[in-house]
Order: structure tokens, then sequence, then C-alpha cells
């Protein structure tokens, strides 16, 4: 048998993994190690916003530079994170820092960063038409990008982005004169491609890891807030309730995070799942509210 050249090997070995990586693996080196979140509990300095790591073991406080926040997101190296308050984007550098407004005017908010910490996606809403766009730049503010300027048929307004895994793709929620719907579309503003269209409210829509599904919550259903946690495979197929009542939804690495109201204790509570819901664990204790802060209302 010949001898295959090293250089033929190596030639071959960055083939078959070029190949692996255009057939969708999940993408090397995304992996997710805190989970931010907002929360009324005492600490000084005071703030709302939190990390912890993803089994909740373990909670640090972030102090914030303005008088509110929402909607906090991390990249998966922690470089990266940003939030809205005060109706504007902010941005940090690293957990802890100081933060760092890019936008303006007062109307920009449910902002999430991509996992490779470069861009970001967040809603702004029009005054002149009472809809909101969705927008995405780099996270230093520069290249802004309209993803509205191509809606799906049928819709007036988008919002709710979230990343893929590898940050190339865009999950959103659009809203019609009477129905919602889930869509995708390239960082770029192109590929716009249809997941679900469905007649009761839809919101924070999330790629699992592989990008093969969405997890979203949908509204009216049963539960005691009359909302579920649904999964649904790209091309719209195998629709699947996850868990009931809860009512936020997010996918960092193999994981689902939610947040469930506890009538009992009276507060919000945030818990993992697997992705299809099941060994589920309560993350905070429910003496305090906390939340994940992604919801659209």
């Amino acid at each position: 048998m010949k001898k295959v050249s090293l250089t033929l090997l190596i030639v071959l070995t960055l083939a078959a993994i070029a190949g692996t990586v255009a057939c969708g693996s999940s993408p090397r080196g995304v992996t997710f190690t805190q989970l931010p979140f907002l929360s009324n509990r005492t600490v000084s300095p005071a703030t709302e916003l939190f990390l912890m790591t993803l089994n909740g073991s373990t909670v640090t406080p972030v102090p914030f530079t303005t008088t509110e926040v929402y909607s906090p997101t991390v990249s998966a190296d922690l470089k990266s994170y940003a939030f809205d308050g005060g109706g504007n984007i902010w941005v940090g550098t690293a957990a802890g820092s100081t933060q760092t407004q890019v936008t303006t005017g007062g109307n920009s908010f449910e902002v999430r960063v991509s996992p490779d910490g470069k861009k970001l996606v967040f809603n702004q809403s029009n005054p002149q038409t009472e809809n909101f766009n969705l927008w995405i730049m780099n996270v230093d503010g520069s290249g802004s990008l309209n993803l509205n300027t191509t809606l799906p048929s049928g819709m007036t307004a988008c919002y709710g982005g979230s990343f893929s895994a590898d940050s190339t793709q865009i999950v959103m929620n659009c809203e019609g004169a009477s129905t919602s719907g889930i869509f995708t579309i390239k960082t770029d503003g192109t590929g716009l491609a249809t997941v679900t269209t469905q007649a009761s409210f839809i919101d924070t829509p999330a790629f699992t890891p592989d990008g093969k599904q969405i997890v979203f919550v949908l509204y009216g259903q049963e539960g005691p807030e009359g909302t579920t946690i649904f999964s649904i495979n790209l091309d719209g197929s195998n629709q699947t309730s996850v868990v009931v009542g809860a009512y936020e939804a997010l996918v960092l690495n193999s994981t689902l995070f939610y947040t469930l109201y506890d009538s009992t204790l009276e507060h919000d509570r945030i818990y993992s799942s697997n992705l299809d819901g099941t060994n589920a664990v309560a993350l905070t204790d429910g003496t305090t509210e906390d939340y994940l802060g992604v919801a659209t209302d």
C-alpha cells in the first residue's frame, strides 16, 4: 500500500472538517458558562442585574450605570454583554465594567448579543407607524441594518430577535393583522424563511444549538399564565409542547432556561431543563423575584 504524503493528509483532513461545518454541525468554542437574569434581591451596591452559573450554584451582581435595566444578554465568552435601559441599548466589554450607550432616541429595547460577542439585535419603536423595527448592528454601535426593510408577507412588525449558535442567523417573531409568525433571516438581511404562523401571540423564539429547531412561547395556551413553551422544526413540522405555564424561553448550550410563576411563594422563579422539558430544576428558591427578562411584555 502506498504511503499518503503528509501534505495530502492535511488537505484531506481540512476538507473533511470543512464538509462537517457545511453540514451544520455545532460550532466549536461556543459554550456558555453564565446566565444573565434580573432580580429584586438586596445587594450593595444596589443592582437588578445578575449573572449565575448555569446550575445556579453561584450568583454574581453586576453594577450598571443607568437608572433601569431590562433584557440582559451575554456572549459565550462573557466579553460582550448588553441590556436596555432608559429606552436605549447599553454594552459592556466585561462583566462588571462600565457600560457604553450605543443607541439614542429612547426607543430601543429587547436586545440580544450574538454568541460570538460581535453583533446585537434589538427592537426599535417607530413613532410614525407605532410598529416595531428589528435592527442588527455591531456591538460598538456601527453597521446598523434594519431587518424590517423586507417584512414577511402579511406582517407589519417584527421583534424578539435572537441569534443562532454560530451567530449567522436570527430567529424573530412577527405580527400581522390577525396572525403571528416565526421567521428566520441571515444577519446580512437575506434568506428570509417562514417557520410557522399562528393565531396566538408568539414570544421569545430561540434556536436550538444544532439550528434544526426553534423553541418559543405561545400565549393563549393552558397553564397558570396562559402560556406554553413549544418546540418546532425549522420546516414547521412536529410542534410539541415542552413546558406549560412558562412565559420566557432562552437556550444556552443544550439547556432550556425559562421563567415560571410560583403561586405558592408568589414569586417568579428561573428553571432549567433539557430541551424537551424533562429533568426540570429550579435555579432560584422563590424568596425573591427572579426572571430572565427576555419577554416582550
